[in-house]
C-alpha cells in the first residue's frame, strides 16, 4: 500500500497483485450501479443509491458502506481517503478497524469509537434489508466464501463515492469507471 503524493489518500500502488487477481476471479452477484455520498460519522445528509433508488443511512450504515466502497475502489487502483486492507473480503473486525483509523485521522466524533464488530454485522444486515425491501438484490453487500467477510457485490466500475475531504474542505468524487 502506498500513500498518494501530496495527500493522505491510499492506492493499491501495485502491491497485492495476487490478492487483486483472486478478488476479481470471484464473480460479483450484481451489476448494480452504486453511489455513496456524505460525510462518515456525521448525522445528516448521508445517502446510498443503488440503480437510482436512494436510501438514507444512519452513521454506522454509512461508515460501513464508506469502507466497502473504498475497498472496492482501491482494488480498481483508485485513490481513496481511507486505508483499507486489500483482502478479497473484509471481516467485521477489518471494517471496524478501518472506521476507527479513519475517525482518528480526521478527528471525527467519538461515537464511532464505541461500535463493535456486532454493530458492523447488524449494520450490514439492515442495509441488505433496506435494499431487499425495494426489490433490489440484497447481495449488493456480498459475502465471502464460507460466509466470511464482506465486499460490495458489484464490479468497481459501477461504484462512485462522493465525500467531503475535511482536510482540504472540498467535495471529492472517486469513480471506479475506467478512464479513456
Amino acid at each position: 500500500m502506498q500513500r498518494c503524493p501530496d495527500d493522505n489518500r491510499y492506492t493499491n500502488g501495485g502491491v497485492g497483485a495476487s490478492k487483486t487477481n483472486a478478488w476479481r476471479e470471484i464473480p460479483f452477484p450484481t451489476r448494480d450501479q452504486v453511489h455513496l455520498s456524505g460525510v462518515p460519522c456525521h448525522t445528516a445528509g448521508q445517502q446510498f443509491t443503488v440503480n437510482g433508488y436512494r436510501f438514507v443511512c444512519n452513521s454506522i450504515q454509512f461508515a460501513v458502506l464508506f469502507v466497502l466502497e473504498c475497498h472496492s475502489l482501491r482494488f480498481a487502483g483508485r485513490n481513496v481517503p481511507m486505508k483499507v486492507k486489500l483482502n478479497p473480503f473484509l471481516s467485521a473486525k477489518d471494517i471496524l478497524e478501518a472506521i476507527e483509523a479513519y475517525a482518528g485521522s480526521v478527528a471525527l466524533v467519538n461515537r464511532c469509537r464505541n461500535w463493535t464488530s456486532d454493530d458492523i454485522i447488524r449494520a450490514v444486515y439492515s442495509i441488505r434489508q433496506k435494499v431487499k425491501k425495494h426489490g433490489l438484490n440484497p447481495f449488493i453487500i456480498d459475502r465471502g466464501l464460507n460466509q466470511r467477510g464482506y465486499r460490495l457485490g458489484t464490479h468497481p466500475e459501477n461504484v462512485t463515492l462522493t465525500y467531503l475531504d475535511e482536510e482540504k474542505n472540498e467535495v471529492t468524487i472517486v469513480s471506479g469507471k475506467r478512464k479513456g
